[in-house]
């Protein structure tokens, strides 16, 4: 809330609640059809306008430092009225690994 209020975002008496959940040495876990459940998830998620999912743990996927940092911006930018699809972020062909 701090850094927030430092760069003009909120003030700390606007703040109504936070939740910060830590896991040590936590790795998403791929399985057979888990897109599918992700989805799921994703869909209902979705009802809470002011929840986003960014970098490895929250997107659930292998995204480098990069991408976690534009999903990060890209979702504050959304929180003040732009509307970036954050699944997109490390999508593009060139960060594909190529057979030579």
């Amino acid at each position: 809330i701090n850094d927030l209020e430092r760069l003009n975002f909120i003030k700390k008496e606007e703040e109504i609640e936070r939740y910060v959940f830590r896991n040590k040495k936590t790795y998403p876990i791929y399985r057979i059809n888990y897109k599918t459940h992700l989805n799921t998830i994703k869909e209902y998620l979705k009802n809470f306008k002011n929840l986003q999912f960014i970098g490895r743990y929250g997107a659930f996927k292998y995204n480098n430092i990069d991408h976690s940092i534009e999903m990060g911006i890209k979702a504050a930018k959304n929180l003040m009225g732009d509307n970036y699809d954050l699944d997109k972020v490390g999508q593009e062909q060139e960060y594909f690994e190529q057979k030579l």
